[in-house]
């Protein structure tokens, strides 16, 4: 039996999501560096994880830290935990293209493949110059050849992906997709916590100015949901808007 394939205009992402969260969340138990999981990779790298021979979508992120040094995989820690819950979010509406809550079974890259943190570079995401280095950005294009649909996590994710893949339809800089090379572009917030609390409070969807001025750990968990939220959202709206969304996922990931 094939994916359930929802409206794209009448799709939302319900609520509330703890079950959900708690699905997305137990694949992390098992991914962890002592684990022995795997996933779809027989060389896994800090920068890298090549995905389902099936899969048609790529993420991508800044660079490899710390916590991706130590589990030899990217998107480590409270970010891939973050992943995680969104593709949970784009699952349930949306499964034709995001099938598994495991992010691991998808093409996973960043901006450039060396391992950057405060405490060894002074910084924890590369420069302009650095990415658009031209090995690096030859790197990144192979990395993503054989996907069709990229989804950029942050300034230095899409800076690469504009930078190798230029066109005129984001020459605005306001619209948050793009079409290049028989590829989809999409850009939303970076899933760290720094990264999504770049998403203003007052922005997020439903919330009341009372839920904004809490303090409380309730409060904060629940603005991390919402802003979880605005990150995928934004995912499904440039599907929907780009007619991705009823396309048919064909390619082979190598």
């Amino acid at each position: 039996m094939g994916a359930k394939r929802a409206s794209a205009k009448k799709a939302s992402i319900p609520g509330p999501w703890d079950q959900l969260f708690k699905k997305a969340d137990s694949f992390e138990r098992d991914a962890g560096p002592s684990s022995g999981h795997v996933g779809f990779d027989d060389m896994p790298r800090p920068h890298l994880n090549k995905g389902a021979g099936d899969n048609t979508i790529a993420f991508v992120f800044a660079a490899p830290g710390r916590l991706e040094a130590d589990w030899c995989r990217p998107v480590a820690g409270a970010t891939g935990l973050n992943l995680n819950r969104i593709l949970g979010m784009l699952k349930v509406v949306c499964e034709q293209h995001f099938p598994h809550l495991d992010r691991y079974h998808y093409r996973i890259t960043n901006s450039v493949s060396n391992i950057m943190y405060d405490e060894q570079d002074g910084d924890s995401e590369p420069s302009n110059t650095q990415i658009k280095e031209k090995g690096n950005l030859s790197r990144f294009a192979d990395e993503i050849s054989c996907h069709t649909i990229i989804i950029c996590f942050g300034a230095c994710a899409w800076l690469a992906a504009t930078t190798k893949f230029p066109s005129s339809e984001q020459s605005t800089g306001t619209r948050s997709w793009y079409r290049a090379s028989k590829k989809l572009f999409i850009k939303t917030a970076h899933l760290s916590q720094l990264g999504l609390n770049q998403i203003r409070k007052a922005d997020l969807p439903g919330i009341t100015p009372a839920m904004i001025k809490r303090k409380d750990k309730e409060a904060t968990r629940f603005r991390h949901e919402l802003r979880l939220k605005v990150c995928a959202t934004e995912i499904l709206a440039a599907l929907r808007d780009s007619s991705a969304w009823e396309e048919v996922p064909t390619s082979k990931a190598s």
